[in-house]
């Protein structure tokens, strides 16, 4: 599923710029990859894979934002308050892709399973049979 309010210049949900959506998304799942220290090549691959498939980066700015990240300049709470204007089925995608990422490298640390129900809260999807489908599924991307 491709976010459709990346399509246009402006989101009529959210009214954010079509550019600061993507990098709330850049920011966000980026964070889930750095969790639990330097991600390994596979984990920043997904990564990768996912915010150009899915979120339409272009493929050199997602490599250099993934080299130039720094997790300790990073406030993931400020992205989620945004992100939680965007549809439901967006929502639920995003944290599908955050899982993915999270379990990228085989599984979920604890910090990382936190991470993933904490933004499930912020971004309002309490649908715990949701969830836990998401915890059993594998990394797809």
């Amino acid at each position: 599923m491709f976010f459709d309010l990346f399509r246009s210049r402006q989101s009529q949900a959210s009214q954010l710029s079509r550019d600061r959506l993507q990098e709330l998304v850049l920011h966000f799942l980026m964070q889930m990859a750095w969790l639990d220290g330097q991600p390994d090549e596979r984990k920043k691959e997904l990564l990768s894979k996912i915010l150009v498939q899915v979120y339409r980066f272009d493929k050199e700015t997602v490599h250099r934002k993934i080299d130039a990240f720094d997790p300790a300049h990073q406030d993931s709470h400020l992205a989620l308050g945004a992100l939680r204007a965007l549809p439901v089925g967006e929502r639920v995608q995003l944290l599908r892709d955050l899982w993915a990422v999270a379990i990228a490298d085989g599984r979920a640390a604890e910090r990382e399973q936190a991470l993933f129900y904490r933004a499930a809260k912020l971004l309002d999807i309490e649908d715990n049979d949701f969830l836990e489908k998401c915890i059993k599924v594998k990394a797809e991307h």
